[in-house]
């Protein structure tokens, strides 16, 4: 038996001889792999993107070599944005047996909500199916920009007037020009002749 030598890496391999005659006699034989074990890297092509934006963030994991099965990347995310909210569900990157790389894309969500920029940090939660592993620590930080701007705040009044003896009240009112993401408190400044009890 003369084994082939390839550049993909299968793991190691058992050939097993029978005879056909009886009684039938067997050999095991090991393919021992040459091969080093694939690592996966990420990278993205780009960083930034903004929270409006019509394009996507292409992401791509690489394997250092060639795997003779299938290899799934299952992506974790962190950071201020949150996956449905802020930006689309991370589908699992997966590199096709016979190939080194594979994509998925970061698509954010538009809102009217103001939040500020926000960021995500990507890391590799786990690699399946080939035997290939992570290349380290893998970690990817995208920022989405805020396309919102922020509110500014308007204060009206019920009444410009009020008698001292009304036994009623004026209402102030403050107003946001568009919606924020956290509550907003409006401190008040008193001036003027009459004084608070």
């Amino acid at each position: 038996v003369t084994p082939t030598d390839d550049s993909v890496y299968e793991g190691d391999e058992t050939i097993i001889i029978s005879t056909s005659q009886h009684p039938a006699t067997t050999a095991s034989i090991t393919l021992l792999e040459n091969e080093a074990l694939p690592t996966v890297s990420l990278t993205s092509s780009s960083s930034t993107i903004a929270e409006n934006s019509s394009s996507q963030i292409t992401l791509t994991a690489t394997l250092s070599g060639v795997a003779a099965s299938n290899t799934t990347v299952i992506l974790g995310a962190n950071g201020t944005a949150s996956s449905g909210n802020d930006y689309r569900t991370l589908s699992p990157i997966v590199i096709t047996a016979g190939n080194t790389t594979g994509t998925a894309t970061f698509t954010p969500i538009n809102d009217n909500i103001f939040e500020g920029d926000e960021t995500v940090a990507l890391t590799i939660d786990s690699v399946t199916g080939s035997g290939a592993i992570e290349n380290g620590s893998q970690s990817l930080t995208l920022n989405i920009t805020e396309d919102d701007s922020a509110p500014t705040v308007t204060l009206t009044k019920s009444a410009a007037t009020i008698a001292e003896n009304a036994g009623s009240s004026v209402t102030l009112t403050a107003t946001l020009s568009g919606a924020t993401y956290e509550n907003v408190i409006v401190s008040f400044v008193k001036t003027g002749t009459a004084t608070a009890t």
